[in-house]
């Protein structure tokens, strides 16, 4: 076991670099199946990207262990030493379980499902994750229970349990709660009116963040919460048909990301104000809205390149453009058939 720790440490630097570029490909059944929902059967008031970014495992585990641990789980991958790296662990669990060390035990399992989550295991993944917040729940670790169910709750959306995403989010809110963690509790609170406007919930999305969640951003003085609670909520109202509220929010969505320089923020404004611009006919003004969107484009937000690609297609269609709309609907074909095969 010490060797096999020796030999990630040495090789982090390659298998980050690797793993930065995004040149890792999973092919998880699951994964596959999910990014197919989101290009094919995904109602058109969504952004792809809200889902093609579930589809990056190694963004989604970074979330909930620390950096060496991650790069070990990587290398375990990397190197092909799985069978060497999984045979050292049942002892280890069983050691730890006999001491009553339950931290290390939860610890160790954590350890492994970021293992299997990076090579393709998601159904395994998702019984050590649990078997993880199980061991947390019962030493009443707040901190690990709401990281835990955090991860839990991404993975139940990508396998398309909107129930069990509802109940591990649930416990990551009771969790950021206690240790008054506002900033994780505000984005949580998102998540889970997010679930609700998946739900048809809409009033209920609507009062959630007009009487609770933005003035939790208000009195944290986080002007990215708040820019948060304008996108969703003008994504509340475009649900509702409303689109001169839902047009109002996205602006103050993009004026504050503009001044905060968040460029995702911008990005993500920019394609819904381009998607009531469309509904409304403004045509010319969505396609300004589209391309100012591609001009921010880099490898870090690349995933809101088939929105783009996709807006650019409509947009130029219902400009009677026929050869731009052939142009970019053949490149969005494209691109959807590489997220599709999981060449991300």
């Amino acid at each position: 076991m010490l060797r096999f720790f020796l030999l990630s440490v040495l090789c982090i630097c390659i298998t980050g670099k690797s793993f930065a570029r995004g040149n890792f490909v999973l092919s998880s059944n699951i994964q596959q199946k999910f990014a197919d929902s989101i290009f094919h059967k995904q109602p058109d008031k969504y952004l792809l990207a809200d889902g093609i970014v579930l589809l990056d495992t190694y963004q989604l585990v970074k979330s909930v262990t620390d950096a060496l641990s991650l790069n070990i789980s990587v290398s375990a991958i990397s190197y092909h030493q799985r069978q060497h790296y999984f045979n050292a662990l049942p002892q280890q669990l069983d050691f730890y379980s006999k001491a009553n060390l339950l931290n290390h035990q939860a610890g160790l399992y954590k350890m492994m499902a970021v293992t299997e989550t990076l090579s393709g295991d998601l159904d395994i993944a998702y019984h050590h994750f649990s078997k993880a917040l199980f061991l947390y729940q019962a030493q009443l670790n707040h901190a690990q229970v709401a990281q835990t169910s955090s991860y839990l709750y991404q993975l139940s959306l990508l396998s398309g349990d909107d129930k069990a995403a509802a109940d591990f989010n649930d416990m990551a809110i009771a969790g950021y709660r206690i240790m008054e963690q506002d900033q994780k509790l505000v984005k949580a609170l998102l998540q889970q009116n997010e679930l609700m406007l998946r739900a048809g919930n809409l009033k209920q999305a609507e009062q959630q963040i007009l009487t609770k969640i933005l003035l939790m951003a208000y009195r944290m003085n986080s002007k990215q919460a708040e820019m948060n609670c304008y996108q969703q909520l003008g994504r509340v109202y475009w649900h509702q048909n409303k689109f001169t509220e839902a047009k109002w929010f996205f602006v103050q969505a993009n004026i504050l990301a503009n001044k905060l320089h968040h460029r995702v923020g911008t990005i993500r404004s920019l394609l819904m104000l381009a998607k009531v611009k469309n509904r409304i006919k403004d045509y010319g003004l969505a396609l300004a809205d589209l391309k100012l969107a591609n001009s921010l484009l880099n490898t870090s937000n690349k995933y809101f390149r088939p929105d783009i690609l996709k807006g650019m297609a409509l947009t130029y269609q219902k400009l009677g453009d026929e050869q731009q709309y052939k142009r970019y609907k053949a490149i969005y074909n494209k691109e959807q058939e590489n997220y599709v095969y999981l060449n991300i």
